[in-house]
């Protein structure tokens, strides 16, 4: 069952001394944390090795829960080092913003579509939605909950839920929060790490925003910025910008799902093909095997409810510059400090390409020294190319590596008005 995370508390200095493990311990720490009582490793629907109880399309004759994070996703766990994990096109928000946005000081409503690629039935499905400061790097200890619905999700099918909880965003984040997912079928199909959508695919995150500027404007935006780790570690901060530009039939329609989808995907890396799902593992392991299946399942059916719109890339002549916050503060570490490190060393001794192998794609924006659960503010400022037209679309895809591996971001979408 997942851990509910806490309270949130104010990110202000705690007095506590941070704990600086080596990487040796830290990954020991780690193990640890994962185990179950009886010192098991938790059990859940990728573990199973025999690949018996799948038919020849891949699709097991059991749950197989999945909130994407792409719109190709099929459900494939850990992700290639550094994918953008951040953009689920399964999660939107209900309000009366005409480009889908959080409206503070009313009440929300967070969707989510949770698709289930078994062949048997999920039930009950237990769906925990939450919210989080406008940040790059997310943990149980950031999160809040809004509320919490229970949903049946039919097999080879998928099930649209609405929390009926209201959320209300606060004033002071303008909307911006983000927003995170979990669900779990715990009889059948249950969430094993929860709030870490790059390593399970019962969660969700959905850290997008929608900002309107004039060509030649300047727009200001400000992130947070925490290291994970239970270690002192060197984070960097890169951005992707991607400029599109949409006919004038698509432009006189509200601003889509599959419009925005559109410009999230422009410029990202090639991922879920049938190639790459077949290529992305180490010969041997159980995510190889599972991802054999998975590849044929891609190649044989078509799930995704949407496709994307044409568009015309344009030249990237955005600008984008950060600079860090000279404050900091230590915040305070979800029940489990060293999950999330851990559980990113272990990914990567299962992926043939390995974390950190490749360069980082995007420009580097800055980095600096951190101490363990240290939080900065990340002070960003947006330039719109003097050249761009009403109507155009930027995209500003904004990442955080901590010692080399990608563990979060936020995309900021800007319309030229």
């Amino acid at each position: 069952m997942a851990d509910k995370p806490k309270k949130k508390k104010s990110s202000r200095q705690t007095g506590r001394k941070a704990d600086t493990p080596d990487l040796e311990e830290l990954l020991k720490a780690g193990l640890e944390e994962r185990r179950q009582p009886g010192g098991k490793e938790p059990k859940s629907a990728r573990d199973d090795k025999s690949g018996d109880d799948k038919p020849q399309d891949g699709s097991p004759y059991t749950p197989f829960l999945v909130i994407r994070y792409t719109p190709n996703d099929v459900g494939l766990r850990p992700l290639p080092a550094g994918e953008t994990f951040w953009e689920s096109p399964d999660i939107w928000i209900e309000s009366s913003d005409s480009m889908g946005r959080g409206v503070p000081g009313e009440d929300n409503f967070v969707h989510v579509r949770i698709f289930n690629l078994g062949m048997a039935d999920a039930a009950p499905v237990k769906v925990d939605f939450y919210w989080g400061n406008p940040a790059l790097g997310l943990n149980a200890a950031s999160m809040n909950l809004i509320g919490t619905e229970w949903a049946v999700i039919p097999g080879q099918n998928h099930q649209e839920v609405r929390c009926n909880t209201p959320w209300v965003p606060v004033y002071v984040n303008q909307g911006h929060e983000c927003l995170m997912v979990n669900c779990s079928n715990f009889t059948a199909d249950p969430i094993t790490d929860p709030f870490q959508p790059w390593l399970d695919r019962h969660v969700g995150q959905r850290n997008v925003t929608v900002l309107s500027a004039k060509a030649g404007e300047s727009l200001k935006f400000t992130l947070e910025v925490v290291n994970l780790f239970p270690l002192p570690a060197q984070v960097e901060i890169m951005a992707r910008t991607a400029h599109l530009a949409f006919s004038p039939k698509e432009l006189k329609k509200r601003l889509s799902p599959r419009l925005v989808e559109t410009v999230l995907a422009q410029g990202a890396s090639l991922t879920n093909t049938p190639l790459e799902m077949q290529q992305r593992f180490q010969p041997g392991t159980v995510e190889f095997r599972q991802a054999q299946h998975l590849a044929q399942f891609a190649a044989s059916r078509q799930f995704d409810p949407a496709a994307l719109l044409p568009a015309k890339s344009l030249e990237s002549r955005a600008l984008i510059r950060a600079k860090f916050s000279e404050e900091s503060f230590i915040t305070t570490p979800p029940d489990k400090p060293g999950q999330i490190a851990a559980n990113l060393l272990l990914a990567g001794d299962k992926l043939a390409v390995k974390p950190g192998a490749q360069p980082a794609a995007g420009m580097p924006l800055g980095q600096v020294m951190m101490q363990p659960f240290e939080m900065r503010h990340l002070n960003l400022e947006l330039g719109v190319p003097t050249g761009a037209r009403k109507g155009e679309f930027l995209a500003f895809h904004v990442q955080q590596r901590s010692a080399g591996l990608a563990v979060g971001g936020y995309t900021i979408m800007v319309k030229v008005s």
